[in-house]
């Protein structure tokens, strides 16, 4: 997901990672993208909130301020 070409985490392996519903491995991710999923319940309307929640934020720092 972050397109990384190191693994991280304390063992330096690259985690595999599976669907927890159909237990069916979607691949390998860094020890971040997969703690990440895993902290947002692998649910991809929550995924898609946190995604909208970043972005609208970023974009709100990008605006210049008005003065006065």
């Amino acid at each position: 997901m972050c397109r990384t070409d190191k693994p991280g985490g304390r063992k330096e392996r690259w985690h595999i990672d599976h669907d927890h519903v159909t237990g069916q491995v979607r691949g390998l991710l860094c020890g971040k993208c997969n703690s990440a999923i895993g902290l947002l319940q692998d649910d991809p309307e929550i995924i898609r909130a946190a995604a909208k929640y970043v972005m609208k934020h970023r974009q709100m720092e990008l605006m210049p301020r008005k003065a006065g």
